[in-house]
């Protein structure tokens, strides 16, 4: 039988690296320095924080967790930035839920490089407005794509072209007022 390994970390002061006023700690670059020091298990599938104060994630910050399957960051109010590479090396990452973090405006083409396996990608109420043309290029696998309640206001042509499995994309709440003929070419509709 499988066992499987899940943290879930949730308004927690681990290791003293949190002081009871958020506001005034310096926002954390998420590395897998950092989540051994919290004593997260390589082994875990599972990994969700939430108001821990990140601000960034850090290239390759999940290189020990070769077994993540999902991973989830909410209500950060000091994350801004997903570097590149930065989960190059989660082979086996299928989910991927980043929301209500009001302070994340873009995403660069090299924010999900490395991620062949991806299926759901959840951005959903954070305050998007930019999006790198070939960002979701490396998702090959996504069948699932939420952008609701973010600030977009254009997608590229195209934007979906190497994404041939996509099969839901939620763009509502969102600050569109004209899409391309070609915006969704490549998909199934």
């Amino acid at each position: 039988m499988k066992r499987l390994f899940s943290i879930l970390i949730f308004a927690c002061f681990l290791n003293g690296l949190m002081s009871n006023d958020e506001e005034d700690s310096p926002p954390l670059k998420l590395t897998s320095d950092l989540l051994q020091s919290w004593n997260i298990s390589v082994k875990s599938t599972y990994i969700s924080f939430s108001r821990k104060s990140i601000g960034e994630i850090g290239p390759r910050a999940f290189r020990l967790y070769n077994s993540l399957d999902s991973f989830y960051l909410s209500f950060e109010a000091k994350f801004e930035r997903i570097q590149k590479n930065a989960f190059a090396d989660c082979p086996t990452l299928r989910r991927i839920s980043i929301t209500d973090c009001r302070r994340l405006t873009k995403l660069t083409e090299s924010a999900f490089l490395g991620l062949d396996n991806l299926t759901h990608l959840t951005l959903y109420s954070n305050n998007i407005s930019t999006l790198g043309a070939n960002v979701f290029r490396p998702l090959k696998s996504l069948t699932y794509l939420n952008l609701l309640n973010n600030r977009i206001a254009r997608l590229d042509s195209a934007q979906f072209l190497h994404n041939p499995r996509l099969q839901s994309v939620y763009l509502h709440f969102n600050q569109l007022s004209k899409l391309l003929p070609d915006t969704f070419s490549g998909l199934r509709l």
